[in-house]
Parts: C-alpha cells; structure tokens; sequence
C-alpha cells in the first residue's frame, strides 16, 4: 500500500514545538496543498477558500474539519490518506500561519520507550499514526496535533519542480533511505531490491545508485518489469523478473542469471560472488523467501516491506535530493474520484512508483 501515499504530510517523531497539541492545523485550498495526511498536491483551479463547517474550541483534539461527503460515496466517520503538505492557515500561534508543514504515516511517538530509544519508532505501542489515530488528508481543511507534522522548507513551494515529487520523500523516500543506510553500503557495491517497481523500490534504487553510487539490480513481477523496461536507469542497472521461490529449476537459472549480473557490474573484476545487500521494499510473502541466495558472504539483508520507516531527518534529506536533482520519482496524479480504481490495481499488482492524489 506504500505506493498510495499519495500527497502527504510528514509527523515530528515525538519531537515538541510551542503549540499545544490541540492547535488547529488546516490546508488552504488556495495554495492548493493540504497539511493533512496523504491527501493532494496540485494548484487549486479556483481561488475561493471554503471556510470550516464547524467551529472547534481549544481543548478539543479529535475533530475534524472536512468537506460533505460526495454524492454516491458511503458516508464514514474516518478520512483516509497521508503523505500530504500543506499551508498552516488556522492556529492559536500567528507565527505559524502560512508556514509549510506535511504529515506522514508516523505521526507521533512516545520517544521514550524501548523501541524509540533504540530508533525503531514504528515500533512504539504509543504511536499515533495518519490515518488511523490521527484523521487523514483526502479533505479540504485538516484538525491535527503539531507534534504530528514535520515543518518542511518553503524553497520547495517557489521553485520549477512539482511540489507533487515532494510527497514521496515523506514516506516512501525517508523509508528507502534508512533501508539503505541499514544495509552499510559502500560506492561499487551492488544493491539487490526487491519490489524496484514500487514507491519505497524505486526511490531505494534511486539514492543508491544516484545518491550512495552504488551497482543496483532490481527485481520484480514480469509484468512491472516489462512496463519498466525502457524507463528503469535512473533506479536500475539491470532489471530482473521474480522467479517462483518454490520451483527449484527457475529458481537455480534465475541464480544463475543474478552470479552472472553480479559478475558484469563489477566488471569482471575480483571473486565471483552475489550482491553486498539485498534490500526487500515488497508487501508480498514471495519477495521474502530465499533472501539469503542473493547476498554473499558478509552481506545484509534488510526488510523494509510493510514495516520499516525513517524519521522526518530523512525525509527532509529525500526532500534534497529531489531538489537538488539528484533523483526525480516516478509520480502518478490522480483525482479523488479514482482513487478506488488505483487502490484496486494496487491490489492486484498493476501500478508502478508513487500515486499522488491530486485535490
């Protein structure tokens, strides 16, 4: 699902500002970003501002401000989406109006148990998350905590790159970096990623062999392979389809064919071997199995897939790679109203990079 992270906002990690939690932090349309979660990124066609429905006091801290539901859409008390950037245009704090924040999946942690102090805060039990404690971004306005946002450059807001690329670095990118730093990786190396087709893949790809100078050979389902084919060397240096875990003859050629690889982007030189590191961005079980025949001696596994993600340091460090050029993702905008086509293709396997729900 990481590839639907669409236009989100990035979350402080537990780190304390001077509001109070129940601040309201809303989006203004008029900028055409949402402060909220994952919701859109694209200029406004019209200028009108559409004021909250509801007026909240101060010591609320759940409510949220959104939009009627849309004619033929099922009506529930919960917004989906995250990854979103936005404008601050509500709050108890002046200084705070019109300053650019974003909302990630991680909204907040504790910072103080096991698990943060050892720099794992997805995996704190007090974590609040975007969209599940904390509403998400698919609306107009958003009420959310300002220990949940992350405050992001206003550079990124005047320049010639779409602000949409800037909401894969929320997510997906902070993820595809702390992924690769796990993995110890030194120029000429060679990165194995499974998933490559995907929005933490490619952006894992991308830094590595962009950013770290690292060999990268990506792996992945043979009909994303082949939609990639012509497009992958800004991410890839070699593109290889997923074998069957389980049927030992085309598991032991697709070995063949990743020593052979292996061999060839190291130029020929030194001990035939498999790769430094093998980095697993997929959600599905297959992209598991085996991990241990791609690396070699000495190697790292790192699985990333469903359960790792980095901190807002790294994202606003994603957030300068795009903007200094050194990666572009790869972006699909879409509308509200297709959301449910894309989240089905998702399930089915069928999108490649990051989608970015454009309100």
């Amino acid at each position: 699902m990481d590839s639907l992270g669409m236009t989100g906002n990035g979350n402080m990690n537990g780190q304390k500002s001077g509001l109070h939690e129940s601040e309201v932090i809303e989006a203004d349309r008029e900028s055409g970003y949402f402060s909220r979660g994952a919701g859109s990124i694209s200029p406004a066609s019209d200028r009108q501002r559409e004021e909250p429905s509801e007026i909240f006091v101060p010591s609320e801290q759940k409510a949220v401000v959104t939009p009627c539901p849309k004619k033929g859409y099922p009506s529930h008390n919960h917004i989906a989406g995250h990854e979103g950037i936005g404008e601050v245009v509500k709050a108890h704090d002046p200084a705070l109006l019109g300053k650019l924040f974003g909302l990630r999946y991680l909204g907040s942690s504790c910072g103080s148990c096991t698990y943060c102090l050892r720099n794992l805060p997805t995996s704190c039990p007090k974590q609040s998350n975007a969209p599940k404690q904390i509403q998400g971004t698919f609306q107009q306005y958003a009420r959310v905590p300002l220990d949940a946002l992350v405050a992001l450059p206003e550079t990124i807001m005047n320049g010639d790159i779409d602000p949409a690329w800037y909401a894969s670095a929320l997510c997906s990118g902070s993820t595809a970096l702390v992924s690769l730093r796990a993995a110890k990786l030194q120029p000429g190396d060679i990165a194995i990623v499974v998933g490559i087709a995907g929005a933490i893949g490619h952006l894992t790809g991308m830094i590595a062999k962009n950013v770290l100078r690292v060999k990268v050979i990506g792996i992945d389902l043979g009909s994303k392979i082949g939609d990639l084919m012509s497009v992958h060397h800004d991410f890839a240096d070699v593109l290889l389809e997923a074998p069957s875990p389980h049927d030992d003859q085309l598991w032991s050629k697709f070995h063949a064919d990743l020593l052979e690889t292996c061999v060839q982007l190291r130029g020929g030189h030194g001990v035939e071997r498999a790769a430094e590191a093998v980095i697993v961005t997929s959600s599905e079980l297959s992209g598991f199995q085996r991990l241990e025949e791609y690396i070699c001696d000495g190697g790292t596994i790192v699985c990333a897939g469903g359960n790792l993600m980095g901190g807002h340091r790294e994202s606003l460090e994603v957030i300068e790679y795009i903007t200094s050029g050194k990666i572009t993702p790869r972006i699909a905008k879409v509308t509200l109203e297709d959301v449910p086509e894309y989240m089905q293709r998702m399930v089915d396997c069928q999108t490649t990079g990051k989608i970015v729900v454009c309100l």
